[in-house]
């Protein structure tokens, strides 16, 4: 089950970085929660994968300004 997760985040990584490299800053989208490179969209995945805060995560990339 952890492999499989792992595998779902990897792939999501890299579909969110090429779609979303360049969201303006907000209160989910921050310096170190951002979709840029790689090691930071897998973070950012894996912490709203557990919840946390991922509401506002959802927010900042909805936006359209």
């Amino acid at each position: 089950v952890g492999g499989l997760l792992g595998i779902m985040l990897f792939i999501y990584s890299v579909i969110f970085m090429n779609l979303f490299p360049y969201i303006k800053r907000g209160e989910g989208i921050t310096e170190n929660s951002n979709f840029s490179s790689f090691g930071v969209s897998l973070f950012t995945l894996f912490k709203c994968s557990t919840g946390e805060d991922w509401n506002l995560v959802m927010i900042d990339t909805a936006r359209s300004s």
